[in-house]
Formats: structure tokens, C-alpha cells, sequence
């Protein structure tokens, strides 16, 4: 994997006024700042595609490296000084994008809105407020509102978007397991129907369609069901996170 975000650069106490510096027309210190900051780019854009990203002959790279100075154009240290967070954000936007464009294998980013690297449900789209969950306002209209038709969808099951950040499997085999049988039930019609009309999952009969214990299910309920609830959906941003969502029948 690439090198590790240069938090301890020397230059780094003098981030902000560089950038102030470079604002005012710098050139020169901008392509420094582009160029001491590569580690970091190849980071962030290495988490967003699940793969190792090199410098030489990766439109990835060039993507987050455009996106690096988009971030310095556009930052305000009046309302977000920390710069480095920005910029992450920015680049991950951008990589993403990118990647839904040129439809690049959708394995490299399964759920990558939603997860760090060890693979757990995480707030990208979100922010936390007195402890509720907020949708991000700067989120594209598209994204937005697949996201609050999810939220409302999954509150007559009883579970919030708090609950799936807290409650992703942190294994990524566990996480494989619990989506495989998220697409059973939402396969199934006789399961799905049944857990529409209960708002329960049918335990006994997906365990034995999905090959799995009971235990499991239980343990994964709520994010079973806020897969399933993706896949038989016509959320079509929310599916491209998930790993070969696509395959066999359309099940919405």
C-alpha cells in the first residue's frame, strides 16, 4: 500500500498559510504542496478503489491529484480549518465518481461510501449531531435523496442509519456472508413477501435457503435487511455498493 498521509511533514504546521500563500498566485508553491502531498493522494484514493494505485499510468491517480488542487481552490479555513480532511473528502468524491463514469470493475468499491478500510459502516455521508444522524447537506440531490427514501424505508423495520454505522459486520468474511444472504431473501419472493408483511426475517426459512446458522442472522439482522432492502430497491446509486449487485435476475 501506498505510503502513510504525511502528518508528520515538516511542512505541515505551515499548511494554512501556505495555502494562503498559494491562493494569492504561488505557482511554485502549489506544485511543492502537490508534490509533497503524493503519499496522501495515493492513500485516499487507494481506500476508495480496494486496490494499489501508482503513480505513473493511473487515471486514478490523475483524478485525486486534480482533486488535490480542486480542494485547495475551494478551501475556506474560515469554515473548515482542517484542510487535510477536505482534501480527503474531495478526492474521495471525485475518485467515486470517476469510477461510476468509466463503470470500472465494481468490486473495487463495494459499500466504499460506507466503509473504512477494515470494512466497517462509517459516517461519510453522514454527520452526528447531539446524537442523531444527519444526512450531509452537501451531498449531491441524487445521492440525498436515495439516501433519506432509505432512511424512511428502513424505520418501518425499526432501524436508522445510527444503527447500520454501529452494526456492519467488521470482517469482511462475515460482511461476504451476510450479503450473500441479504440477496437470498431479496431473491426469494416467499422470503422477501414475508419479511415485508412481518417486518421480521423468516429465520428459520432463510437460514436453510442460505445455507447458514440462525445464529448469524440474527447477529446481522438489521444490516440483512437494510442489503435486502438496497436490492429488491430502485435505489440504483445505493446497489452499486454493493459487490456484484447486479448479477443473476433483477430482483427489484
Amino acid at each position: 500500500m501506498p505510503g502513510k498521509p504525511i502528518f508528520g511533514n515538516p511542512r505541515r504546521p505551515r499548511l494554512l498559510s501556505d495555502l494562503r500563500q498559494v491562493k494569492r498566485g504561488d505557482a511554485q508553491l502549489r506544485e511543492q504542496l502537490l508534490q509533497d502531498y503524493q503519499p496522501f493522494i495515493l492513500k485516499t484514493v487507494s481506500r476508495v478503489t480496494g486496490k494499489y494505485v501508482e503513480i505513473e499510468n493511473s487515471e486514478e491517480f490523475s483524478v485525486g491529484l486534480m482533486a488535490f488542487n480542486e480542494a485547495i481552490d475551494c478551501f475556506d479555513e474560515r469554515k473548515n480549518p482542517n484542510f487535510l480532511a477536505f482534501c480527503e473528502y474531495v478526492i474521495r468524491r471525485r475518485t467515486i465518481d470517476f469510477l461510476r463514469k468509466t463503470k470500472n470493475d465494481a468490486r473495487v468499491y463495494p459499500f466504499t461510501c460506507f466503509e473504512d478500510e477494515d470494512g466497517n459502516f462509517q459516517e461519510s455521508y453522514l454527520v452526528k449531531e447531539n446524537e442523531q444522524i444527519f444526512i450531509r447537506q452537501s451531498e449531491t440531490v441524487e445521492i440525498k435523496e436515495q439516501i433519506e427514501a432509505f432512511a424512511q424505508e428502513l424505520a418501518q423495520f425499526g432501524i436508522t442509519l445510527g444503527d447500520l454505522v454501529r452494526c456492519s459486520p467488521k470482517h469482511k468474511d462475515s460482511r461476504q456472508t451476510a450479503i450473500e444472504t441479504a440477496r437470498t431473501l431479496a431473491g426469494r419472493d416467499e422470503l422477501y413477501q414475508c419479511l415485508m408483511k412481518s417486518k421480521k426475517i423468516p429465520l428459520v426459512e432463510l437460514a436453510a435457503a442460505a445455507g447458514v446458522r440462525k445464529r448469524l442472522i440474527e447477529k446481522n439482522r438489521k444490516f440483512i435487511i437494510a442489503v435486502c432492502l438496497i436490492l429488491r430497491s430502485s435505489h440504483d446509486v445505493l446497489r452499486n455498493y454493493i459487490p456484484n449487485a447486479g448479477e443473476g435476475r433483477d430482483i427489484r
